[in-house]
């Protein structure tokens, strides 16, 4: 049965209880870190938050400090996968760090933070500042919208969906992003293929980079866009009319325009086949 509790400055969860509630009210943030194990969290709009583990409740504490709840692995846990669940209001921030952690968000209707060593981190919703970072996993929105900052060093990278200023980083994976609708992208894969597919917006800047891998872009029909491209070894292939202008510089750097030449796009890849598609990849 959960407990209800008033979380004050150091109050920690109810030992024994697999599930624990306890308000939210006039918080503004929830911080969870963690070891090992997944955490997913889930939101509704009841104004409290519910807890729950697969090893009890007394493998967490949880504190608060002004607007901010904490809830934090305890020591004589770290050797133990935990898996946490959350729920909590949607009006909350997020912030979780893991070590060996999968991170699970859904439903949040504000800044979100995942930051994972080994583990995928897996995000839908979010709004405002969106900053997502695993080092051996792969990293998948979808939903989103503010200001997106995503980044892996072995894992791919997945955006189905977002409304905002878009950055991404990969060493070792792919960059995958449909239905974008933004002003400013900059992505870049050193081991991997960047596919780009959502609105070109008129005062836009594009960047989309990879050394080893191909760049595909899939553009409006009716595109008004300066297209500048840089390979060392790699192809060019357009499904659109185009006038090459080569620019002075190592290996094959050109530009050209489409329509009237609204909006900024460069594609770099060294050794990767750069296309550009008319129309949308579904």
């Amino acid at each position: 049965m959960s407990a209800l509790l008033t979380v004050s400055a150091m109050t920690l969860l109810a030992t024994g209880a697999a599930d624990t509630t306890f308000t939210a009210a006039g918080a503004s943030r929830m911080v969870v870190n963690t070891q090992r194990g997944n955490v997913e969290v889930r939101t509704w709009d009841r104004d409290v938050i519910s807890v729950s583990t697969d090893a009890g409740a007394e493998a967490l504490g949880v504190s608060r400090s002004g607007q901010t709840i904490r809830l934090t692995q305890r020591h004589d846990f770290f050797s133990k996968s935990l898996n946490i669940r959350i729920t909590m209001p949607a009006r909350l921030a997020i912030d979780v760090e893991g070590v060996f952690s999968s991170i699970d968000i859904a439903g949040v209707r504000s800044d979100v933070n995942a930051e994972t060593v080994h583990g995928a981190v897996t995000l839908s919703g979010g709004s405002g500042a969106i900053n997502l970072h695993s080092v051996q996993g792969g990293v998948r929105v979808a939903g989103t919208s503010g200001n997106l900052r995503l980044y892996s060093t072995n894992g791919t990278i997945e955006v189905d969906g977002h409304d905002g200023p878009l950055t991404a980083e990969t060493v070792n994976g792919a960059i995958t992003m449909k239905r974008i609708a933004s002003r400013s992208v900059e992505v870049t894969a050193v081991n991997g293929a960047v596919h780009y597919d959502g609105t070109v917006a008129m005062d836009g800047r594009y960047v989309l980079r990879s050394h080893n891998g191909g760049i595909v872009l899939y553009l409006p029909r009716a595109v008004s866009a300066t297209v500048s491209v840089a390979t060392f070894s790699g192809g060019f292939e357009s499904d659109f009319p185009v006038t090459l202008r080569e620019v002075l510089g190592g290996g094959r750097n050109f530009q050209f325009t489409l329509g009237d030449g609204a909006a900024r796009i460069e594609l770099e890849s060294f050794a990767g086949q750069i296309r550009l598609r008319q129309g949308s990849n579904d």
